[in-house]
């Protein structure tokens, strides 16, 4: 029995960690709270925003999130859409939605084909380069988030002041189906996104954030893109290593900015969307991998170690003292868990009150989160190694420093040839090559 002492070490270590994080859950339900009780932001004279949403794919239910974008009611904002092709399938709804809404300026800007960088990078990199002098705030959004109306106002409101380099929201996934995979999915996501609140460790997600000009321009975030494939963690970066007027600068979270995201998962697609998703973060923001890996390890190992422990003393025969701390400790962990879980699910509530009909997702993050946190957990190690990337049918090699490489391209259609490409120097953000932009809306470009 030489593995109970380990093993009774890893169970008290994870009732530390069970508990540190609960009272980070109870922090970040408190600043949500405080938050939203301060009602919506109004500013006098609100800065001139351009949102800029990088579109790939198909059109099939995206016609509402785009809409979304459209519809919001902040007072002074154009959209820029950016598309690497307009072969890309989501073109024809894009121009339908600007004629449906002409009162909205809106453009597309045609990227081209990425060489040494992302494509979405790419696409980022092209539409800022086509921002009008007269924008004070690039906000960024991906396409399959759906926003409220009021998103666009909480993301900008006093950005660029005092020490906030950037304000962000995060996704929030809804399951469209019940299966395990996308059950597994689900809980693991959102048990990040109420892992965010009022602490300086926050980082800038892509698909929902917002940024000052004049910090973009001096944090170097368009330098900083020029050979990345994440655009969000090599913005946090960079926002997080400068500082503007002698402040060093910091990202606010912002839970009124959550996106709802539609999720299906099968087995190999959550697969590939999760590893991607962390193989991401441990090669641009390796501070936050490690810590979540060492934080599941402990409390995996002390969890399902206490059982293993547990099950072999009893079959000894002993009984008395060990086996009882053994049980405690499996049961104050697992119910650790499950607060966790509870208050989650109350900070959830109050951005989207829709989610008490979703009782099946709402359930199994209760009560299964062993479950969920063991299958993290093995993706996370599994996300260690290697340094090859797949995302939207283009192959990633991330070198050193954050450097990318392009290596292949899939088919995506008859217009769209595989083709094999290496890396490329990427002309500087002055001189790019992107195609001229298609404007609609109340001032022509």
């Amino acid at each position: 029995m030489f593995y109970i002492i380990p093993i009774s070490i890893c169970a008290v270590a994870a009732m530390f960690v069970g508990s540190v994080l609960l009272l980070l859950f109870v922090e970040n339900r408190r600043f949500w709270k405080n938050l939203e009780q301060g009602g919506a932001p109004t500013e006098a004279t609100p800065a001139k925003v351009n949102l800029i949403i990088p579109c790939k794919g198909k059109p099939e239910g995206a016609r509402k999130n785009i809409e979304a974008f459209l519809l919001q009611d902040h007072p002074n904002f154009r959209i820029t859409f950016s598309i690497e092709s307009t072969a890309d399938p989501i073109t024809p709804l894009i121009r339908e939605l600007q004629r449906e809404y002409r009162h909205i300026e809106s453009k597309i800007v045609i990227a081209g084909s990425a060489r040494s960088c992302g494509q979405k990078v790419h696409n980022l990199l092209a539409a800022v380069e086509q921002i009008k002098d007269d924008v004070d705030i690039f906000a960024f959004a991906d396409m399959d988030a759906l926003v409220k109306p009021s998103w666009l106002r909480w993301l900008a409101v006093g950005v660029g002041r005092e020490n906030c380099g950037a304000r962000s929201g995060y996704r929030w996934m809804v399951p469209a189906c019940n299966n395990i995979p996308t059950l597994i999915g689900v809980s693991i996501n959102n048990s990040i996104a109420t892992c965010l609140g009022k602490n300086r460790q926050n980082l800038v997600w892509g698909g929902s954030w917002a940024v000052h000009r004049k910090v973009f321009q001096q944090a170097g975030i368009g330098a900083s893109w020029s050979h990345v494939l994440s655009d969000d963690l090599a913005a946090s970066r960079a926002i997080r290593n400068s500082s503007f007027d002698g402040k060093a600068l910091r990202i606010h979270y912002v839970p009124q900015c959550l996106c709802e995201t539609d999720t299906e998962f099968t087995w190999s697609s959550l697969f590939e969307f999760v590893i991607r998703q962390l193989k991401i973060t441990r090669l641009y923001a390796f501070g936050h991998w490690a810590m979540a890996l060492l934080a599941l390890l402990v409390t995996q190992v002390g969890l399902w170690g206490s059982v293993v422990a547990w099950s072999s003393v009893m079959l000894t025969g002993e009984r008395g003292t060990r086996p009882t701390l053994l049980m405690f400790a499996f049961v104050s962990i697992y119910l650790l868990g499950v607060a966790r879980a509870s208050i989650r699910q109350s900070m959830a509530r109050r951005i989207f009150p829709q989610w008490r009909r979703q009782p099946i997702a709402r359930y199994f993050d209760l009560f299964l989160w062993p479950v969920t946190g063991l299958f993290a957990l093995v993706l996370l190690l599994i996300s260690s190694i290697g340094k090859r990337v797949s995302w939207s049918n283009i192959h990633y090699r991330v070198e050193s420093g954050g450097r990318t490489m392009i290596l292949s391209r899939n088919i995506e259609s008859e217009s769209w040839p595989v083709r094999t490409t290496r890396s490329v120097p990427q002309p500087k953000m002055t001189s790019r090559a992107a195609l001229p932009a298609e404007s609609v809306g109340q001032q022509q470009s």
